[in-house]
């Protein structure tokens, strides 16, 4: 749906989705909205959606649309929540971060690596992790690429201040600078060998980079053992996987990010 529905109505949004009580499943859109041409904006309640299981919303970055959207918005049940905008300093659906989210997928070209701890670290029984582009960090030099968040999630410190620690599932796609193989090695491991008590053990990691292999990856042992792994390469312009899986390409040889949401 588009949000709102009605640009003169900053109400009807909510009472299109208070006429829907068994809904489980919503997409929403943010479009350009006009305000009301006389009065008031009027007051707007809780939204309570206590069926809803999966909700995708795109953000254009309308000033203040949805931040007051998450706001008002009540889904005790959340299980699933997609996100897709061009770049956040502040993620506005922190409102909605609760013990039952399991599935995040976070789809934006400009996303910091501290940002997205301050919203893994809301997240202690999420499952699966989805981030389309790789995040940068705002320390050192602007846009210097280091990805923080994913040395955050390695369980080498005590397991209290590991991030997501029932992480089971994590699929990066488009990441190039921000994620060495070194790197992706490494948090690898940490997530399937010699788990300590309270970490759980991955059993799926994919990873999308846009430029060639750089080291051997030699994880043979942990797919024998039953990681379902999937790492593609950007080799002289050609996609390749170790797993020689089947996927999903666009015209202009990216992976479609349909495809890589079809297992979730």
């Amino acid at each position: 749906m588009r949000w709102p529905p009605q640009a003169c109505e900053t109400t009807a949004g909510f009472d299109l989705l208070r006429g829907c009580p068994s809904l489980e499943t919503c997409a929403v859109a943010f479009v350009e909205s006009i305000p009301p041409a006389t009065g008031s904006v009027p007051s707007v309640s809780i939204c309570r959606m206590e069926h809803l299981r999966h909700l995708t919303v795109l953000d254009n970055e309308i000033p203040g649309g949805t931040v007051d959207f998450f706001k008002h918005l009540d889904v005790p049940n959340l299980e699933f929540l997609e996100y897709v905008t061009g770049h956040v300093e502040k993620f506005p659906f922190t409102p909605l971060l609760t013990h039952s989210l399991q599935r995040l997928s976070l789809n934006m070209k400009y996303l910091a690596s501290e940002t997205l701890i301050g919203c893994l670290g809301l997240l202690p029984t999420l499952h699966e992790l989805f981030i389309q582009h790789d995040p940068f960090s705002y320390r050192g030099t602007p846009r210097h690429p280091g990805n923080t968040s994913l040395a955050a999630m390695n369980p080498v410190a005590p397991t209290h201040d590991v991030l997501c620690p029932q992480l089971r599932s994590a699929e990066f796609a488009n990441f190039t600078a921000g994620l060495s193989d070194d790197m992706a090695l490494e948090f690898i491991r940490a997530r399937t060998e010699s788990q300590p008590a309270g970490i759980a053990r991955f059993q799926k990691f994919r990873a999308d980079f846009n430029r060639p292999k750089s080291v051997d990856t030699a994880l043979q042992q942990l797919v024998a053992d039953g990681l379902d792994l999937t790492l593609h390469y950007d080799d002289d312009g050609v996609k390749y996987s170790p797993a020689q899986e089947n996927d999903i390409r666009m015209p202009n040889g990216e992976l479609s990010f349909d495809g890589w949401r079809r297992a979730w």
